[in-house]
């Protein structure tokens, strides 16, 4: 669906203020195009953990998903996806939310806090060449969001954080206290892209990764 405007667009974005279609992507994909088992999902043993950002209080706000089928879960999982500049500031239990990457960009430290595991995959989204720098839109996240200074300040400073939490988990990973799967080469794909040959390169390129990191995750998994 990265071609159909009602999924991810600037045509959504014009004619509702979120470049995510809400109904789309959060109801009929998953209830009709491409049925999603939410009777699994709520009897797996494992949890979904959505993190957004608390524009309020500049932290990030983290919910437990209990059945993805329910409205108050689905619009958690939206915030989560709502990224500043190009969605509604979704309101909810009180708080105001947007996607999660400004206050927590790998919720690692929050896995260990929550100490449900003594293992920890830390599945990146960079390669090991890349340097998060300064928002280019700042000025705009400055006006669009100046009634939220601790949220404008997080977005501020947010490439330091990145970068400095990126230098942690590859520390991490080398002394063997978490595993670490990272793109072999630069990403090159936009966070709206629509062309599904670079998309399903980058799925291959996902695929590739984890095979030749499998024996060393089954060697980790089972120290």
């Amino acid at each position: 669906y990265c071609d159909d405007p009602r999924y991810l667009s600037m045509k959504n974005f014009v004619r509702t203020g979120d470049a995510l279609g809400r109904d789309f992507a959060f109801h009929e994909i998953p209830e009709t195009l491409e049925p999603f088992n939410f009777k699994a999902f709520r009897e797996s043993p494992m949890e979904l953990t959505t993190v957004a950002s608390d524009l309020e209080t500049g932290e990030a706000d983290y919910h437990v998903m209990e059945t993805a089928d329910d409205e108050r879960d689905i619009e958690y999982l939206r915030a989560s996806a709502s990224m500043p500049l190009v969605s509604h500031i979704v309101e909810l239990d009180g708080k105001k939310l947007l996607d999660g990457g400004p206050c927590d960009s790998i919720p690692l430290l929050h896995s260990m806090l929550m100490g449900n595991t003594d293992k920890h995959i830390v599945v990146l989204t960079q390669d090991s060449t890349f340097v998060k720098g300064p928002n280019k839109t700042m000025p705009l996240i400055k006006r669009i969001y100046s009634d939220y200074p601790r949220f404008v300040d997080r977005v501020e400073y947010r490439h330091f954080e990145y970068n400095r939490c990126y230098r942690w988990i590859k520390r991490l990973h080398d002394e063997g206290k978490i595993f670490m799967i990272q793109p072999s080469e630069p990403v090159t794909v936009s966070s709206m892209e629509r062309d599904a040959d670079k998309l399903f390169a980058l799925y291959e390129q996902g695929l590739r990764v984890a095979a030749e990191n499998w024996n060393a995750l089954q060697e980790y998994l089972e120290k």
